[in-house]
């Protein structure tokens, strides 16, 4: 029964359990060690021996063949069962295992067999590796950290030590790890009593400042964080902060030297200090100048110029103000406009050494007179333009103006003089010479009075959807007889369901302007081509001829009032100056666009585009 009962265990243990005889061989395995091993039965592994076991050692052996029982832990390889071929597996990958050898002893001392225990361990060891992992990362991210740090217990003896701490001690690791802390720091500077360690709270941060004695012998100021562990050590990282302090004390120095001049200047001054690491740190400001900025310059202590004013990272300041401060460069002088989410202006600036490392920045609000030179820029290119609007105006009264009536007077004159004299022949000639004369006046002055409003704001606009197909039907009927007059056909190619957004007497104008110049430019039987396009949010209306076509210096200058580019058309027609000029304000008044395509000899296409609402 009892044997029957331990042969029930065997089976059925959910450890893997190998039976050895006393000379090594496998004699028996149980189900799990069978499944363990990914093998069909016991008899696939039967020519193992325990003794040639790589994985133990000799004095191992010698151990469980005295009767001691040996544990070990090893790495099995599927994969290099299946290549050596040692027997078949439906397993793959490794494992991890751990071993235990127990001898089997009868009743005179003797062994008579080993019973193996075995306990796949691969999660552990990962869990393991990982923890070990974890823990090297840890230590690799402590020796990388620019501060120095060290773990100690609640009595001040050091634990850990980072690459940083010996650095900067100057002490190899393991003296410091046989060191204590009162050792290395003195008392805490700014509290004139030490920190006792073993009475922080858990969790609790405790900030201070201390001298540190170097393995040199020197002295250097730090500043220390130090946090107790739940564990009941403590961690500290600390920084050398002599620099900063001497750079303190001798802003103290100078702030007594100029305190007067600086704190009475009604100019502001910004006071920078350049620190070893080429860092130009802010350390202070006179009264003057937190009332300029608007913004308190504690803001700004401690930071690096860039970190202050990060809209002067894209400049050439920050580079200036530290050349000035090594003594590389002179004192410096510039205008510059500044503007971030909290500072906005004009400022002058001058930038001087006031000691070796340390600039003092005077600089003065000069926004008012930006604006106001701005605004004098404005008015001057504004008079400009008015000064040439009023000269073209005064050219077409005294220069086109002119002329029709020389025409008129003169005709006039003639025919009074040698009424009696004259056939019907030439004073219908003559006639006709003062009509054409006469309309041509008349259009010039329309023209002036309809643009000297425009130019007033007296022009009434009252935009409204209008059939562009229809518009340009009614705008040349008015100049039909100057097509039929040179043999020039006019197409309306725009769909008759064509919609446009404007004030319908300024539409009018540009249309009767653009066709009527298509036509003085062509040349007799030609062709006037008028398209609209419909876009996403506008429509586009084009003018095309095949006429004279304009030349690129031209093509600049005929929207301008300021250029006189009147040219005779194809048949010496006269034109007034001021249609394309036109044309441009009443499509600017849309918030529109004009332009101009051309090739001289080729003919030109005329486009304006208006917003569909």
């Amino acid at each position: 029964m009892k044997d029957k009962e331990y042969q029930d265990i065997f089976r059925q243990s959910p450890i893997s359990i190998e039976y050895y005889d006393s000379l090594g061989n496998l004699k028996d395995a149980n189900q799990a060690c069978i499944d363990l091993f990914g093998i069909q039965s016991i008899d696939s592994i039967k020519e193992f021996n325990l003794f040639t076991n790589p994985h133990l050692t000799e004095q191992a052996i010698i151990d469980i063949r005295s009767g001691k029982t040996v544990r070990y832990e090893m790495m099995f390889d599927f994969n290099l069962i299946k290549r050596l071929k040692t027997y078949e597996t439906s397993k793959e990958g490794v494992c991890f295992l751990e071993c235990h050898i127990n001898p089997s002893i009868n009743d005179e001392k003797e062994v008579t067999g080993y019973i193996v225990h075995i306990i796949e361990i691969t999660e552990r060891r990962q869990i393991a590796d990982s923890l070990f992992r974890s823990e090297e990362q840890f230590r690799m991210l402590l020796d990388l950290a620019p501060d120095a740090f060290f773990q100690g217990d609640d009595h001040g003896n050091f634990i850990t030590i980072n690459k940083s701490a010996i650095e900067l001690t100057g002490y190899t690791r393991e003296e410091l790890l046989k060191m204590n802390m009162k050792e290395l720091f003195t008392e805490d500077i700014l509290k004139k009593k030490p920190l006792r360690y073993n009475l922080l709270k858990n969790g609790e941060v405790i900030k201070t400042e201390r001298e540190l004695y170097q393995k040199s012998g020197n002295r250097i100021i730090v500043e220390m964080n130090s946090k107790k562990m739940p564990d009941g050590t403590y961690q500290s990282f600390f920084r050398d902060i002599t620099e900063r302090k001497l750079s303190e004390t001798a802003l103290e120095k100078s702030e007594e030297k100029f305190s007067k001049i600086v704190n009475s200047s009604i100019n502001g001054m910004y006071f920078y200090h350049l620190k070893a690491n080429d860092q130009l740190i802010f350390v202070g400001a006179n009264p003057a100048a937190d009332k300029i900025i608007g913004i308190s310059h504690d803001l700004f202590k401690g930071k690096t110029i860039e970190e202050a004013f990060p809209e002067l990272v894209h400049t050439n300041v920050p580079e200036m103000y530290k050349n000035v401060a090594k003594g590389e460069l002179g004192s410096q002088e510039f205008d510059i406009e500044y503007k971030d989410i909290k500072i906005s202006g004009f400022y002058y600036v001058q930038v001087f050494q006031t000691e070796k490392n340390s600039i003092a920045v005077h600089f003065t609000d000069i926004s008012d007179r930006k604006k106001t030179e701005l605004l004098l820029e404005q008015q001057s290119n504004e008079l400009q333009r008015i000064n040439a609007t009023k000269d073209k105006f005064l050219s077409i009264i005294a220069h086109d103006l002119k002329n029709p009536f020389n025409a008129i007077i003169g005709f006039s004159d003639l025919m009074i003089q040698n009424f009696n004299e004259l056939d019907n022949e030439t004073l219908l000639q003559g006639l006709n010479t003062i009509e054409t004369a006469s309309k041509h006046a008349y259009k010039l002055l329309e023209n002036l009075l309809v643009w000297s409003q425009n130019q007033t704001g007296r022009s009434p606009f009252n935009p409204e959807i209008l059939n562009l197909n229809s518009q340009v039907a009614e705008s040349f009927k008015m100049i039909e007889s100057s097509a039929a007059i040179k043999g020039i056909s006019v197409v309306n190619s725009i769909k008759k369901a064509t919609m446009i957004f404007a004030d319908q007497n300024m539409l009018d104008s540009i249309l009767r302007n653009l066709i009527l110049n298509a036509i003085k430019f062509s040349y007799k039987g030609g062709k006037v081509k008028i398209s609209a396009i419909e876009r996403e949010h506008e429509i586009e209306v084009s003018v095309k001829d095949n006429g004279v076509g304009i030349s690129p210096e031209n093509q600049v200058a005929i929207f301008k009032i300021d250029k006189h580019t009147i040219t005779l058309g194809t048949d010496n027609e006269q034109g007034t100056g001021l249609g394309l000029i036109l044309c441009k304000d009443f499509v600017t008044r849309h918030n529109g666009s004009i332009w101009v395509e051309s090739t001289p000899g080729s003919g030109s296409t005329f486009f304006f585009s208006l917003p569909l609402n």
